[in-house]
């Protein structure tokens, strides 16, 4: 399996489009997420139909970018720093 081309932010990014900003821009603004990122993750949650959105979009660019089997990418999946917490139905 050769390295990705494509970083954690890359892929951060990609929901953090659904509050029209990007990661730089967030931690710009908020430079206490460098020293708690679970705050980052509570103010920036996306709501079910958003994380099903970007879960499809992210799995097919990780696909893309480091072309290995179903298996490997659902192996590796649930423990990557860049999944966004989905927000909690009222």
């Amino acid at each position: 399996m050769r390295p990705p081309k494509n970083d954690t932010h890359f892929y951060v990014n990609g929901w953090l489009k659904y509050f029209d900003t990007t990661i730089d821009k967030v931690f710009e603004k908020h430079p206490e997420y460098h020293s708690d990122n679970r705050k980052f993750y509570q103010d920036y949650a996306v709501t079910q139909e958003q994380y099903d959105e970007w879960h499809k979009w992210a799995w097919k660019e990780i696909k893309k970018d480091i072309k290995a089997p179903d298996y490997v990418i659902r192996r590796s999946f649930g423990w990557l720093d860049i999944m966004p917490e989905v927000k909690e139905e009222q």
